[in-house]
C-alpha cells in the first residue's frame, strides 16, 4: 500500500508536516491519518523518474526543484491523470502532485506512475475513503 502526503504537507526531507498528514491505510500503517478522498490533491514521493529539464547541480547544495524532462502519467486503476507538477526536489527524490479523480469509489485502487513508456509496478495500492469531508 502507498503512503502519500496531502498536497503541500512535505517539509524537505522530513516529508511530513507537524500535523502528521500521511495518507494511506490506517489499519496497515500507523503513520496514516486517513485514506485519500476523491478529488483531493496529493503529493506522491518517488524515485527513479528519470532526467530533469536542466542539469542537476553537483557542485553545490541543491535547494530548489527541477521539472522532469519527460511527462508523467499517474494511473488510479484504469484512470490516467496528468499531474500538476512533477519535480526533482532532492538528490534522487521526486515529487508528483496530482488530484485524485472525483469518480474514485471507496476501497483500494492500483496506483502506477508512467514515464517515457515505462510503468511502475502494478501491485501498489492506494486506499480511497468514501465521500469528501
Amino acid at each position: 500500500f502507498a503512503a502519500v502526503a496531502a498536497a503541500g504537507a512535505g517539509t524537505g526531507l522530513g516529508l511530513i508536516n507537524a500535523r502528521g498528514w500521511v495518507l494511506g491505510k490506517p489499519d496497515l500503517d500507523n503513520r496514516a491519518a486517513r485514506g485519500m478522498l476523491p478529488g483531493e490533491e496529493i503529493d506522491i514521493y518517488a524515485i527513479g523518474l528519470g532526467r530533469t529539464d536542466g542539469d542537476f547541480p553537483t557542485d553545490r547544495l541543491f535547494s530548489g526543484s527541477l521539472k522532469l524532462a519527460n511527462a508523467v502519467t499517474v494511473r488510479f486503476g484504469d484512470v490516467g491523470v496528468e499531474p500538476s507538477a512533477s519535480l526533482l526536489v532532492s538528490p534522487g527524490l521526486y515529487i508528483v502532485r496530482v488530484k485524485t479523480p472525483d469518480t474514485l469509489a471507496a476501497g483500494d485502487v492500483p496506483l502506477t506512475l508512467e514515464v517515457n513508456g515505462q510503468a511502475s509496478a502494478g501491485n501498489v495500492l492506494l486506499h480511497i475513503e468514501g465521500a469528501a469531508r
